[in-house]
């Protein structure tokens, strides 16, 4: 779900008609299924309309523009899900170095993030190899930073440059704090483990320091929060649960039908580049960020920098995450809710600015031309061929609401996938077959090929007290209440 798009570099796109130097127009397709990037159906054929299509699709006047508020909140998925979910993202993928204008055979994409749920955009190498990320005075403990009023933010340099491990959550404030939540969890955690030694004892594994027992237990109460509090939510509980069984000593089982890496796990394009940016619907225009503060998501250049919620600065002064307004927490009133998933996005996102868009072409200030770009790029099938693959009824483009010639009868995987998950049954609650099926089996995918992941625990596990209010029982809103934030 994220807004980066890489390097400055990636930035370059041939002018219409220009044609690629030659030989990249003959990019071998991918024929393994192992690697950090890779094709989930890697058989099936790229879709690759011409450029205008594209362009005209994802434009700022175009049909995907958001032209009302009435109706599009999306109660069942709390405002706070849509940074979370970037934040996942941030964590399992990275790729700087693709660019919109040539091909791509994703064999051949380093992903710079490990296709893990680890945390290492928390924690990098740990405190021996990375040890600017952490405070010496508490050893085994994270920095953290705070703003002029002493409020928590990120830790910073002289230059208010965030010193963390992936810059991108410092895109904007929801992120960021959610990121510094995250380090203050980590802490906490900590702190819970050294206060006695029968908490110590209850929780070592053998051999491990007590830095090695936080991690582990900040990355399993997170990946838990992944698979009962947030995957459920964004494709249905019957989804994950036709996927993943318990037996009676608690013990899981991931069974998956298309995620089936031969040897090491990675990340699919289509995953990456079309199914997971469903999140970029779910983005409201303004925020209320806390009882005080409401704030545009984006600025304009020359904005009262106190009016919308980018980053790369520190914390303004009051500016603090009300997580109650994000998060659903016992005895509060309901959170502000995310947007519909749907093929409508806020008109904002239409028009992003220089600090994050790197480029003299208007229409590349478009996020929807990015991703439409970046999927023909990447080369991915279109979206009823992948429904045909999976068994799955393809829309016609009748009933996507796609007209015009040059489609050919097929459109761009993320444009279906949002179109989807507008229709009855979902009504934009959830993801629909296509996208639900792929961001399930990715995601679930990935902890069962982490050998160190909860659900390969040799000795069953669930989240534990104080963290979870209840055994077994644990959601986002928990991790921040023991984080100290909430």
């Amino acid at each position: 779900m994220p807004l980066d798009e890489g390097a400055p570099g990636a930035e370059i796109i041939p002018s219409h008609g220009a044609e690629l130097p030659r030989g990249l127009d003959a990019v071998p397709r991918s024929r393994f299924l192992e690697g950090r990037f890779g094709r989930l159906f890697r058989l099936l054929p790229p879709f690759e309309p011409p450029d205008s299509l594209l362009i005209g699709l994802g434009a700022a006047g175009g049909p995907m523009v958001e032209t009302s508020a009435s109706g599009q909140d999306n109660p069942a998925i709390p405002a706070g899900f849509t940074y979370f979910g970037q934040f996942v993202d941030h964590d399992i993928t990275f790729d700087p170095t693709s660019s919109f204008g040539r091909r791509h055979d994703p064999d051949g994409l380093q992903n710079f993030r490990t296709p893990r749920f680890d945390l290492d955009c928390l924690y990098l190498a740990g405190p021996k190899a990375s040890p600017f990320l952490y405070d010496r005075r508490a050893p085994g403990r994270f920095l953290l930073g705070r703003n002029q009023a002493q409020e928590l933010d990120l830790p910073r340099n002289p230059q208010r440059t965030a010193v963390i491990g992936d810059p991108r959550n410092d895109e904007n404030i929801v992120v960021s704090q959610l990121h510094a939540g995250l380090l203050s969890f980590h802490n906490a955690v900590a702190a819970h483990l050294a206060a006695t030694k029968a908490n110590r004892d209850r929780h070592a594994l053998p051999g491990e320091s007590l830095f090695d027992t936080s991690q582990r237990l900040v990355r399993w109460h997170y990946q838990w929060v992944i698979l009962h509090d947030f995957l459920p939510r964004i494709v249905g509980q019957p989804a994950v649960s036709s996927r993943v069984t318990k037996d009676g000593a608690g013990r899981f089982t991931v069974t998956l039908a298309h995620y089936a890496p031969e040897e090491d796990a990675f990340i699919p394009v289509e995953f990456a580049a079309a199914a997971y940016r469903f999140g970029h619907s779910m983005i409201r225009p303004r925020y209320r960020l806390n009882d005080v503060i409401t704030a545009n998501v984006f600025g304009k250049p020359g904005d009262d920098p106190l009016s919308h919620l980018g980053g790369g600065r520190r914390l303004p002064v009051a500016w603090q995450a009300g997580w109650q307004l994000f998060f659903k927490f016992p005895n509060r009133r309901a959170p502000q809710a995310s947007r519909k998933i749907n093929a409508r996005l806020a008109r904002q996102l239409f028009a992003l600015p220089g600090s994050v868009v790197l480029s003299a072409r208007p229409e590349l200030h478009s996020l929807a031309v990015r991703n439409l770009l970046r999927g023909k790029a990447l080369g991915l099938p279109s979206g009823q061929a992948v429904a045909t693959a999976v068994g799955a009824a393809p829309l016609t483009n009748a009933q996507l609401g796609l007209s015009g010639a040059g489609w050919d009868g097929q459109a761009p995987l993320w444009f279906y996938v949002l179109k989807e998950a507008a229709r009855a049954p979902q009504s934009g609650r959830r993801l629909g077959p296509v996208g639900g099926l792929i961001v399930a089996e990715v995601l679930l995918g990935l902890l069962k090929e982490d050998s160190t992941s909860f659900v390969n625990a040799e000795t069953p596990w669930k989240p534990v007290r104080p963290i979870a209010p209840a055994a077994g029982r644990l959601g986002i809103a928990d991790l921040l209440r023991f984080a100290g934030v909430a």
